[in-house]
């Protein structure tokens, strides 16, 4: 007997055991099959986590998340389709949505896009409400004329609107900016991005949008990517203005400003903090001037007078010209201009670099790359970074880094940046110290506790190495010298001395022949 009980103890274990279910991830583009919902399982164990954005908030639950927008209080409970939706009493509920989304979603601003795209949902765009001429995905443009997107250019067609349940599905959602545009029977769903003030709190609405479609494992991997690339490019940046300003404490000054004669009423517009270029400016290592004594009423913003402008502007060492009238501008304000120090040397750069629409749609979702610009205007970027958004008004054309061409509407939107890092990757491994009067060694089979030369008759031991990157490809200059046979391999921002000045120490690249 005793025997025969442990035996049906064991199948009962058994039996639970092959009962229980195990999700891996989210369910991504499908439902749980009929039969197989256990309420014990976690069917989200890809989560998101608010750690920047201000103005929304998720909650999860075994088969269900709650959402809640707090800039106009809704709350949405998004359910895992195949499973019993929940049922709640007294709470104030916008929508119970079923997710995945099955009948995808309706847009209508443009800074949506990119998000989309990145997730790799960019097919899931079903319908664009509003004029087509400002988007810049040619993507998503060629979705339209392939009437694989429905087009509604008038927004006040609610009749057109409200087609979309009978076109698209039941479950279309639609993502806005502002609800009350759209009072019509889809499920509106609106995105407060633009009530975020850091470029982090903005960015991580991305999250927000990924969760109406389980993949919020991707919403993370590119939230921290982004997030890393910026971190390690204001710290790029820092070194760089620690070896060029030599430890004086000054840093480049530049000016935001445009000229706007919108609507009949002329004046200068000039960046105020805080703001996201302030942001740019501060981990870029410079200063930025920024103004509040305008005088000219501008639907509630203060515009400033030439005169005054000029007071306030002119010894900036770069301005970044935030629109695209800089050569009528110049046209007009040409004498008055001339005087600035930054039209002087060449200084001044405009947002079209990358085309005039997608300047809007794309720099909110590409910020770590803005920032690689901004850092490259003023000086303090890795010197092997391009320019995509901003571009010299006086060298350089117009839309030069615009994409026009799509060549597979389905695959996801990949971040444009140059890799971080190199600048701190001082020498080649191939370069040669002297490890003692007569023996040199290449500095990739250096060893803490090796003695190296450090001054004309002094030799130190090695007790750690700040940047060690045997993997990592990089570019250096090669210094050739009379009294070496071998060239000096360095990077282009490490500080050398001089024969002329053997006090004060200049960046290699500074070095010129004799």
């Amino acid at each position: 007997m005793f025997g025969i009980r442990i035996h049906r103890s064991l199948l009962l274990v058994l039996g639970l055991a092959s009962l229980s279910t195990t999700v891996e991830a989210n369910l991504i583009g499908g439902c749980v099959p009929d039969g197989e919902y256990d309420a014990t399982v976690d069917y989200f164990p890809d989560k998101v986590e608010v750690r920047a954005s201000k103005f929304w908030e998720i909650d999860y639950f075994n088969n269900y998340k709650k959402v809640k927008n707090e800039i106009d209080g809704e709350i949405f409970i998004l359910y895992q389709c195949g499973t019993p939706m929940p049922s709640f009493s007294g709470v104030d509920l916008t929508h119970i949505i079923s997710i995945p989304l099955q009948d995808g979603i309706a847009m209508d601003t443009t800074t949506h896009i990119p998000y989309m795209e990145l997730l790799g949902l960019r097919t899931e765009i079903k319908a664009w409400m509003g004029s087509s001429n400002f988007i810049s995905s040619p993507c998503l443009k060629q979705m339209i004329d392939d009437d694989e997107v429905v087009l509604i250019p008038d927004t006040n067609d609610q009749a057109a609107v409200d087609s979309l349940k009978d076109v698209l599905g039941p479950n279309v959602v639609s993502f806005h900016n502002n609800r009350a545009k759209y009072p019509s029977e889809l499920l509106n769903v609106t995105l407060g991005a633009y009530k975020e003030a850091s470029n982090p709190e903005i960015f991580e609405w991305m999250k927000f949008m990924a969760a109406f479609f389980n993949v919020e494992a991707k919403a993370n991997e590119l939230f921290d990517a982004a997030d890393s690339r910026y971190e390690c490019t204001s710290n790029e940046a820092e070194i760089i203005a620690a070896r060029s300003n030599l430890g004086d404490g000054v840093q480049p000054v530049v000016l935001w400003a445009s000229w706007t004669s919108f609507d009949g009423t002329e004046g200068w517009q000039v960046g105020t903090c805080p703001n996201y270029y302030c942001e740019f400016a501060a981990d870029c290592a410079a200063d930025i001037i920024t103004s509040r004594s305008g005088t000219i009423d501008f639907f509630g913003s203060l515009l400033l007078t030439t005169e005054a402008f000029v007071a306030e502007a002119s010894e900036a060492d770069y301005w970044i010209y935030p629109s695209f009238n800089w050569d009528s501008t110049f046209e007009l304000h040409k004498d008055v201009l001339m005087n600035f120090k930054s039209v002087q040397n060449q200084q001044v750069f405009d947002n079209n670099g990358a085309g005039a629409s997608a300047w809007f749609e794309n720099r909110l979702a590409e910020y770590d790359l803005v920032l690689q610009d901004f850092c490259d205007v003023v000086g303090t970027a890795d010197p092997r970074h391009e320019r995509i958004w901003f571009r010299n008004v006086f060298t350089e054309s117009q839309h030069e880094n615009e994409i026009t061409t799509c060549e597979d509407p389905s695959a996801p939107l990949v971040p444009r940046f140059t890799p971080c890092a190199e600048v701190n990757i001082c020498f080649s491994g191939d370069t040669t110290v002297r490890v003692d009067s007569t023996t040199t060694k290449q500095m990739k089979d250096l060893k803490i506790g090796d003695t190296i030369q450090t001054g004309v008759q002094s030799y130190e031991k090695i007790y750690g190495f700040g940047h060690w990157q045997s993997d990592q490809k990089a570019s250096y200059l090669q210094l050739h010298t009379d009294c070496k046979s071998s060239p000096l391999e360095i990077s282009e921002q490490h500080l050398v001395y001089t024969a002329a000045n053997t006090r004060v120490p200049v960046v290699a690249k500074s070095l010129k022949l004799g």
